[in-house]
Protein backbone atom coordinates (compact mmCIF):
# COMPACT_ATOMS: atom_id res chain seq x y z
CA UNK A 1 0.00 0.00 0.00
CA UNK A 2 1.15 3.11 -1.11
CA UNK A 3 2.09 5.81 1.51
CA UNK A 4 2.50 9.38 1.70
CA UNK A 5 5.29 11.17 3.00
CA UNK A 6 3.64 13.29 5.75
CA UNK A 7 4.41 17.16 5.85
CA UNK A 8 7.13 18.28 8.15
CA UNK A 9 6.26 21.48 9.83
CA UNK A 10 8.02 24.35 11.87
CA UNK A 11 6.83 26.92 13.38
CA UNK A 12 8.29 30.04 15.09
CA UNK A 13 6.48 32.07 17.52
CA UNK A 14 7.62 35.38 19.47
CA UNK A 15 5.67 35.20 22.56
CA UNK A 16 3.41 32.91 24.71
CA UNK A 17 2.76 30.74 21.97
CA UNK A 18 -1.07 30.35 22.32
CA UNK A 19 -1.66 29.65 18.45
CA UNK A 20 1.26 27.46 18.65
CA UNK A 21 -0.20 25.95 21.16
CA UNK A 22 -3.47 25.40 19.02
CA UNK A 23 -1.38 23.38 16.35
CA UNK A 24 0.55 21.59 18.61
CA UNK A 25 -2.24 19.97 20.59
CA UNK A 26 -4.49 19.51 17.49
CA UNK A 27 -1.30 17.36 15.84
CA UNK A 28 -1.07 15.67 19.17
CA UNK A 29 -4.76 15.12 19.23
CA UNK A 30 -4.36 13.42 15.85
CA UNK A 31 -6.20 16.39 13.89
CA UNK A 32 -3.19 16.81 11.82
CA UNK A 33 -2.54 13.44 10.43
CA UNK A 34 -0.27 13.86 7.41
CA UNK A 35 2.05 15.82 8.94
CA UNK A 36 4.67 15.91 11.76
CA UNK A 37 6.21 18.81 13.86
CA UNK A 38 9.99 19.02 12.35
CA UNK A 39 10.65 21.74 14.91
CA UNK A 40 9.68 25.38 16.94
CA UNK A 41 11.06 27.89 16.85
CA UNK A 42 11.18 30.93 19.76
CA UNK A 43 12.58 34.48 18.37
CA UNK A 44 13.89 34.44 21.98
CA UNK A 45 15.60 33.04 24.97
CA UNK A 46 13.12 31.91 27.71
CA UNK A 47 9.92 32.58 26.02
CA UNK A 48 6.56 30.68 27.52
CA UNK A 49 5.78 29.82 23.96
CA UNK A 50 8.53 27.57 24.18
CA UNK A 51 8.57 26.27 27.51
CA UNK A 52 4.57 25.39 26.43
CA UNK A 53 6.08 23.45 23.42
CA UNK A 54 8.22 21.24 25.69
CA UNK A 55 5.53 20.94 28.27
CA UNK A 56 3.26 19.22 25.67
CA UNK A 57 6.28 16.85 25.20
CA UNK A 58 7.64 18.20 22.14
CA UNK A 59 11.76 18.59 22.88
CA UNK A 60 12.96 19.97 18.92
CA UNK A 61 12.43 23.51 20.27
CA UNK A 62 14.96 25.82 19.30
CA UNK A 63 15.70 29.39 20.81
CA UNK A 64 17.11 32.10 18.34
CA UNK A 65 18.12 35.11 20.43
CA UNK A 66 17.06 38.16 17.40
CA UNK A 67 17.40 40.76 20.31
CA UNK A 68 21.61 39.65 20.15
CA UNK A 69 21.74 40.14 16.55
CA UNK A 70 20.18 43.49 16.76
CA UNK A 71 23.11 44.47 19.00
CA UNK A 72 25.50 43.94 16.38
CA UNK A 73 26.34 40.13 18.32
CA UNK A 74 27.49 37.10 15.85
CA UNK A 75 25.33 34.36 17.20
CA UNK A 76 25.80 30.60 16.49
CA UNK A 77 28.14 31.26 14.19
CA UNK A 78 25.84 33.35 12.12
CA UNK A 79 25.75 36.91 11.19
CA UNK A 80 21.88 37.49 11.11
CA UNK A 81 19.00 36.44 12.67
CA UNK A 82 17.42 35.50 8.87
CA UNK A 83 20.41 33.45 7.96
CA UNK A 84 19.83 31.39 11.45
CA UNK A 85 16.37 30.87 10.90
CA UNK A 86 16.98 29.87 7.50
CA UNK A 87 19.30 27.38 8.39
CA UNK A 88 17.30 25.70 11.16
CA UNK A 89 14.34 25.06 8.68
CA UNK A 90 16.53 23.96 6.26
CA UNK A 91 18.22 21.29 8.75
CA UNK A 92 14.96 20.71 10.01
CA UNK A 93 14.04 19.39 6.68
CA UNK A 94 10.44 21.69 6.69
CA UNK A 95 7.79 21.59 4.14
CA UNK A 96 5.91 24.15 5.91
CA UNK A 97 6.71 27.22 7.87
CA UNK A 98 3.88 28.54 10.04
CA UNK A 99 4.37 32.05 11.64
CA UNK A 100 2.43 32.18 14.98
CA UNK A 101 3.02 35.04 16.71
CA UNK A 102 6.17 36.07 14.90
CA UNK A 103 7.01 40.04 15.12
CA UNK A 104 10.03 39.43 12.89
CA UNK A 105 10.22 39.69 9.35
CA UNK A 106 11.37 36.17 8.03
CA UNK A 107 13.54 35.50 4.98
CA UNK A 108 11.98 33.77 2.00
CA UNK A 109 13.15 29.99 1.79
CA UNK A 110 12.82 28.16 -1.59
CA UNK A 111 10.89 25.02 -1.93
CA UNK A 112 9.33 25.75 1.57
CA UNK A 113 5.33 27.55 1.73
CA UNK A 114 5.57 29.84 4.71
CA UNK A 115 2.50 30.89 5.81
CA UNK A 116 1.66 33.86 8.66
CA UNK A 117 -1.56 34.56 10.78
CA UNK A 118 -2.91 37.91 11.15
CA UNK A 119 -5.94 38.57 13.28
CA UNK A 120 -7.34 41.31 11.35
CA UNK A 121 -7.54 42.08 7.22
CA UNK A 122 -4.18 42.59 5.51
CA UNK A 123 -5.30 44.92 3.57
CA UNK A 124 -6.48 46.91 5.73
CA UNK A 125 -4.88 46.69 8.95
CA UNK A 126 -1.51 44.90 8.18
CA UNK A 127 2.16 46.14 6.89
CA UNK A 128 5.28 46.84 9.32
CA UNK A 129 4.33 47.42 12.60
CA UNK A 130 0.63 46.23 12.58
CA UNK A 131 1.65 43.43 15.51
CA UNK A 132 0.76 42.96 18.89
CA UNK A 133 -2.32 45.59 19.67
CA UNK A 134 -1.26 46.99 16.35
CA UNK A 135 -3.98 45.37 14.06
CA UNK A 136 -6.99 45.65 16.53
CA UNK A 137 -6.02 49.71 17.04
CA UNK A 138 -6.19 50.36 13.32
CA UNK A 139 -9.54 48.13 13.26
CA UNK A 140 -10.95 50.35 16.03
CA UNK A 141 -9.78 53.76 14.56
CA UNK A 142 -9.70 53.52 10.66
CA UNK A 143 -12.73 51.12 10.52
CA UNK A 144 -15.41 50.84 13.01
CA UNK A 145 -14.65 54.86 14.30
CA UNK A 146 -14.67 55.59 10.68
CA UNK A 147 -17.93 54.20 9.39
CA UNK A 148 -19.92 55.33 12.45
CA UNK A 149 -18.58 58.93 12.18
CA UNK A 150 -19.00 58.87 8.30
CA UNK A 151 -22.83 57.43 9.01
CA UNK A 152 -22.15 54.77 6.64
CA UNK A 153 -22.49 52.29 10.01
CA UNK A 154 -24.25 52.25 13.05
CA UNK A 155 -22.75 51.05 16.64
CA UNK A 156 -24.96 48.25 16.50
CA UNK A 157 -24.65 47.26 13.20
CA UNK A 158 -22.20 43.39 12.91
CA UNK A 159 -18.31 44.36 12.55
CA UNK A 160 -16.35 41.66 11.48
CA UNK A 161 -12.26 40.95 12.51
CA UNK A 162 -11.36 38.67 9.13
CA UNK A 163 -8.61 36.75 10.70
CA UNK A 164 -5.84 36.04 8.13
CA UNK A 165 -3.71 33.48 6.78
CA UNK A 166 -1.74 34.23 4.43
CA UNK A 167 1.57 33.38 2.75
CA UNK A 168 4.75 35.47 3.66
CA UNK A 169 6.61 37.29 0.98
CA UNK A 170 9.48 40.15 0.87
CA UNK A 171 6.83 42.60 1.87
CA UNK A 172 4.82 42.90 5.18
CA UNK A 173 1.33 40.53 4.91
CA UNK A 174 1.33 41.48 1.50
CA UNK A 175 1.03 37.63 0.42
CA UNK A 176 -1.37 35.31 -1.21
CA UNK A 177 -4.67 35.30 1.18
CA UNK A 178 -4.23 31.67 1.70
CA UNK A 179 -7.48 31.48 4.31
CA UNK A 180 -9.87 34.30 5.91
CA UNK A 181 -12.16 33.57 8.58
CA UNK A 182 -14.40 37.00 9.73
CA UNK A 183 -15.51 36.90 13.36
CA UNK A 184 -17.93 39.22 14.80
CA UNK A 185 -17.30 41.48 17.45
CA UNK A 186 -19.31 41.68 20.19
CA UNK A 187 -21.74 44.92 20.01
CA UNK A 188 -20.97 45.34 23.66
CA UNK A 189 -17.26 45.69 23.15
CA UNK A 190 -17.98 48.08 19.86
CA UNK A 191 -20.28 50.59 21.77
CA UNK A 192 -18.02 51.02 24.70
CA UNK A 193 -14.92 52.23 22.14
CA UNK A 194 -17.56 54.60 20.11
CA UNK A 195 -18.87 56.35 23.60
CA UNK A 196 -15.45 56.35 24.84
CA UNK A 197 -16.43 54.31 28.22
CA UNK A 198 -13.83 52.26 27.27
CA UNK A 199 -10.12 53.45 25.66
CA UNK A 200 -8.61 52.22 22.44
CA UNK A 201 -5.78 50.15 24.43
CA UNK A 202 -8.19 48.45 26.50
CA UNK A 203 -10.97 48.50 23.62
CA UNK A 204 -8.60 46.52 21.26
CA UNK A 205 -6.82 44.26 24.14
CA UNK A 206 -10.77 42.91 24.45
CA UNK A 207 -10.98 42.31 20.58
CA UNK A 208 -7.65 40.96 20.74
CA UNK A 209 -9.17 38.78 23.56
CA UNK A 210 -11.94 37.37 21.74
CA UNK A 211 -10.11 36.82 18.27
CA UNK A 212 -7.54 35.08 19.77
CA UNK A 213 -9.69 32.21 20.47
CA UNK A 214 -11.19 31.78 17.10
CA UNK A 215 -7.43 31.95 15.84
CA UNK A 216 -7.40 28.53 17.78
CA UNK A 217 -10.27 27.14 16.00
CA UNK A 218 -9.61 27.97 12.85
CA UNK A 219 -5.73 26.94 12.83
CA UNK A 220 -6.00 23.18 12.61
CA UNK A 221 -8.39 23.59 9.44
CA UNK A 222 -5.60 26.07 7.96
CA UNK A 223 -2.91 23.55 8.87
CA UNK A 224 -4.14 20.58 6.90
CA UNK A 225 -5.51 22.93 4.18
CA UNK A 226 -1.25 24.13 3.79
CA UNK A 227 -0.54 20.30 4.27
CA UNK A 228 -3.18 18.94 1.38
CA UNK A 229 -1.40 21.95 -1.11
CA UNK A 230 1.61 20.47 -0.32
CA UNK A 231 0.81 16.87 -0.86
CA UNK A 232 -0.66 18.15 -3.78
CA UNK A 233 2.68 19.66 -5.45
CA UNK A 234 4.37 15.89 -4.78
Amino acid sequence: MFMTKPVRIVTILSGTGSDNGAVLNAHKSSLIPDAEIAGIIATALGLEGARRARALGYENVWEINYEGYTKGFRLNHFLTFEDEVEAMVISMKADLLFALGCKYKLPIIPGVLMLNIHPQCTIAHGGRNMVGLGPHKNFLIHEVGDLVYRGRKEVTDPFYAKITIHEITEKWDEGRIFLQYPVKIPTEIIADYISKKVPLKESAEKVQKFVLKHEHRVLPYAVNLAVQEIQDRR
